[in-house]
C-alpha cells in the first residue's frame, strides 16, 4: 500500500492498523521516504540484522517480502531515472542508494 506523507500523518491511526496486514509505503512528491511496518515485521528484520544472517524466505511473512521486492524495484526505477536525468543535464547527480545494515 502506498500513501502520501500528508495523508499518512493525518490518518496515522488508520495506517498503523493497516500496517499489521501489509507495509505502508510513505511517499513525498512521488518519492518513497519511508515504510511503516508492524512491530512484528520490524522485529523479524531487526533480528536478522542483529544476527548478521540472511532471512530465509520461509521465515519472512509474504506481505513483507512483497513490500521489499516492490521497494527494491521502485528504487531501481528511481536510480535509472536519476541516471537519465544526470545524462541529460550533465550536472553529475548521482542516484540515491538505500543502505540496509
Amino acid at each position: 500500500m502506498e500513501v502520501s506523507a500528508t495523508k499518512f500523518v493525518r490518518s496515522f491511526a488508520d495506517y498503523r492498523e493497516k500496517s499489521v496486514k501489509e507495509p505502508v509505503i510513505v511517499k513525498n512528491h512521488e518519492r518513497v521516504v519511508g515504510v511503516f511496518v508492524s512491530a512484528d515485521d520490524y522485529a523479524i528484520v531487526q533480528a536478522a540484522k542483529a544476527s548478521r544472517r540472511s532471512i530465509l524466505l520461509e521465515e519472512m511473512p509474504l506481505h513483507l517480502l512483497d513490500a521489499l521486492v516492490h521497494g527494491h524495484n521502485r528504487l531501481m526505477e528511481e536510480e535509472a531515472e536519476a541516471e537519465r536525468h544526470a545524462d541529460v543535464n550533465h550536472e553529475g547527480h548521482k542516484p540515491r542508494h538505500l543502505n540496509i545494515g
